[in-house]
């Protein structure tokens, strides 16, 4: 008569082993990989969130319209013009005050510009300090503030409006 052994069957214990070990990396390494991913999502989120805030402002949607009426950018841009994504700069409004620099891309068939504006908020109304566009092919500035009706321009400290 054969003992059995003092463990239990040995092909068991190995089955139960490896089990446990599968459980473990699935909920250990497993846990941490999610973990990891909810970060990233929540990081992508934020950042789209951000962006779409920049878009749809008021100082980059008139940033803009503004380039669209230049002939100079129509002409080195072409139809139909793109805003970009990867808007650049710093947006602060806080119930209609508040600042706004803010550097856009637009592209178009023909080529690229990168619009730069500054512009201020007051009781929901922004006027604008500068707004300039520089053409990526030939590095080009062109000046945009005087597509701007006057008053939607800042008027410098020290100065009369005309």
């Amino acid at each position: 008569m054969s003992t059995p052994p003092p463990f239990g069957d040995p092909g068991n214990i190995r089955r139960e082993n490896s089990s446990a070990i599968g459980k473990g990396v699935a909920f250990g390494c497993g846990g941490c990989m999610m973990l990891m991913a909810c970060g990233v999502l929540l990081f992508i989120g934020i950042a789209i969130f951000v962006v779409n805030m920049l878009l749809r402002s008021e100082p980059s949607e008139f940033a803009f319209q503004t380039a669209q009426k230049s002939e100079v950018i129509q002409r080195e841009v072409g139809e139909p013009m793109k805003l970009g994504w990867f808007i650049a700069g710093s947006l602060k409004d806080f119930n209609g005050n508040g600042t706004a620099k803010l550097s856009l891309p637009i592209s178009g068939p023909k080529g690229e510009v990168s619009v730069h504006v500054d512009a201020e908020g007051k009781q929901g109304r922004w006027t604008y300090k500068s707004m300039t566009a520089t053409i990526r092919k030939t590095g080009e500035h062109v000046d945009l503030l005087p597509l701007v009706p006057l008053e939607r321009r800042a008027i410098p400290s020290g100065e009369s409006p005309p």
